[in-house]
């Protein structure tokens, strides 16, 4: 399929621009139609993600347990509450600056395997699945590779984030059903004071389609769920 960002970056603008997105969208799609089978099978082995990640016919990313919070502008609410169009705090990996986002799509692909995230200083366990992107001193990486050698962007209050050591990463020995948020701007949320990527998978890709054309791979409710 080849480096999908390089192709939208030396497409014209306009109309051709355009074209490009599209044309890319439909590549994409059938990459994973084609290549379902396989990814489903790797996830179900290595518990990598890969596959439970897939719900409802989209590439989805990781989610989190319904009754994770997230960060909005209004203060915490449990991820499984929140709806198509409210604003959550986003954060600028750049920088570490705070801004609001605004929740364009909401994917709900049913039942899937835990595993709890620890930091340092903190006694909250976040539950989130082994696919889910948090932003790392080493970038983004899923939980299924995170270690207690690294080191997440923690978010507790409004525009004071920090680094903070990670102590355990580990399966939870329970399904429950999850969701994900995918936003705009950076395309990130802050869920239980983890900074989280709303894409796991071509993350530059999908974030340029969703803040310029909020594709909607799911419902017209904005909702994905699985099956």
């Amino acid at each position: 399929m080849g480096d999908m960002d390089d192709y939208v970056r030396n497409k014209s603008i306009g109309g051709s621009w355009y074209a490009a997105q599209q044309e890319q969208q439909t590549q994409m799609n059938r990459w994973f139609e084609s290549n379902r089978r396989n990814m489903e099978g790797f996830g179900n082995r290595s518990g990598s993600g890969f596959g439970g990640g897939l719900g409802g016919g989209s590439p989805a990313a990781g989610c989190f347990a319904l009754d994770v919070p997230v960060m909005t502008p209004d203060g915490w609410r449990a991820i499984g509450t929140i709806e198509r169009g409210s604003l959550v705090m986003g954060v600028d990996p750049a920088t570490g600056s705070m801004a609001p986002a605004t929740v364009l799509r909401i994917q709900r692909p049913g039942s899937r395997a835990l595993v709890g995230i620890r930091l340092a200083g903190s006694t909250r366990t976040v539950a989130t699945t082994h696919s889910h992107s948090f932003l790392t001193r080493r970038g983004w990486r899923k939980a299924s590779r995170i270690t207690p050698r690294d080191e997440i962007l923690h978010a507790q209050r409004f525009w004071d984030c920090e680094w903070r050591g990670v102590t355990a990463v580990e399966a939870l020995g329970q399904s429950a059903e999850v969701c994900n948020l995918i936003v705009s701007g950076h395309n990130d949320f802050i869920a239980g004071g983890l900074v989280s990527h709303s894409f796991t998978y071509f993350r530059r890709t999908r974030g340029l389609l969703a803040n310029v054309f909020e594709v909607d791979w799911g419902t017209s409710s904005g909702v994905e769920r699985a099956g």
